[in-house]
């Protein structure tokens, strides 16, 4: 495999970045409020519907034709009798499947009798569901997020620190985030009994790593009680002077 150390196109903040990490922040708390906003409107406009057909009265009618709006769908038109008058009234639901003479169950208010509408809760189930699925994404981008930096932060705070070995630099080089390609490195320690023989892999560092790290070393903190959990200090490389313009 062939490695560069060559700029690739940026359009973007990296991700990792202070920029990058306010962005995703802003765009799971919008998703989660958002998704928060549309369920509140679903569970209301449910409760509206269910209170609505709790007291509302009970007729039967039919379908008398089919017609057409603007865009060319169909809305079929039931008539039905209320009060001892026949109304028509448009369904916003259409199926192929509907036919002229069809029987629909219509509810309607005492004191709106040319207002009935068909049983149905489409309308605020849709916004439960989206809201749902919105604020779901919201909240486990956010925790995944937090979870993240928190682990990473308290490996450097509370975890212990040996040095390793940088074996190789590599490009992921079918991976671009923001017009970046993240580059990743391997390194080996003998300092840790439960690490010692395993090749250790850094997270992605989205600036490009030069070739001349190999054989230079780099501060790995892991968990004492989990050594298997450990962290591959890229951030410290920023220090080195044979780093110099591939800072991260």
């Amino acid at each position: 495999m062939r490695y560069s150390t060559r700029l690739s196109y940026m359009h973007g903040p990296a991700p990792g970045s202070k920029p990058f990490q306010r962005i995703l922040l802003i765009l799971f708390v919008s998703f989660a409020l958002g998704g928060l906003l549309f369920t509140v409107i679903g569970g209301i406009w449910m409760h509206s519907d269910m209170a609505f057909y709790k007291t509302a009265k009970v007729t039967q009618g039919e379908i008398a034709e089919f017609v057409s709006d603007g865009n060319g769908n169909q809305h079929p038109i039931v008539r039905y009798t209320a009060e001892g008058k026949e109304y028509r009234v448009r369904l916003n639901s259409y199926s192929s499947s509907m036919r002229v003479g069809d029987a629909y169950t219509m509810y309607y208010a005492p004191d709106a009798p040319h207002q009935a509408r068909n049983k149905t809760f489409l309308g605020s189930t849709m916004f439960l569901c989206i809201g749902g699925c919105f604020f779901l994404f919201g909240a486990v981008g956010l925790g995944i997020s937090t979870m993240r930096r928190n682990g990473k932060q308290r490996l450097i705070e509370k975890g212990d620190a040996v040095t390793a070995r940088i074996t190789a630099v590599a490009c992921a080089e079918n991976v671009t985030v923001n017009g970046r390609t993240p580059y990743y490195l391997f390194c080996e320690t003998g300092a840790v009994p439960a690490l010692a023989g395993k090749r250790l892999k850094s997270r992605y560092v989205y600036k490009p790593l030069p070739q001349s790290l190999v054989g230079t070393s780099v501060r790995v903190y892991f968990d004492p009680e989990r050594p298997t959990k450990y962290l591959v200090d890229t951030d410290s490389l920023q220090k080195r002077d044979d780093f110099g313009q591939f800072s991260v």
